[in-house]
């Protein structure tokens, strides 16, 4: 499974749509993956709520208005890189 949001933060842990859908996912076994504009989660809390590895668009080389006016790329871009590190575990 492929989730998302803007930003995994704190309040991700506390319920946002991330933590719902690897809540659901993790009672069926499906394992879950995440894009996001910006993580700012360790990777020990991310596995907590259930999330196998997370991708974000905004890197330290790019600027929040490059990621802002290239969205649609870039997050096509960490999806593949997802998939592909993921691709048979998920």
């Amino acid at each position: 499974m492929i989730t998302g949001e803007g930003k995994i933060d704190r309040q991700t842990l506390q319920g946002k749509v991330v933590h719902g859908v690897a809540n659901a996912s993790r009672s069926a076994n499906i394992p879950v993956v995440a894009i996001c504009g910006l993580n700012v989660l360790e990777a020990h809390e991310l596995e907590r709520i259930g999330i196998r590895d997370v991708e974000s668009v905004k890197t330290d080389q790019l600027s929040v208005e490059y990621c802002m006016k290239n969205a649609s790329k870039l997050t096509q871009e960490r999806a593949a890189e997802l998939i592909r590190r993921n691709g048979r575990k998920l």
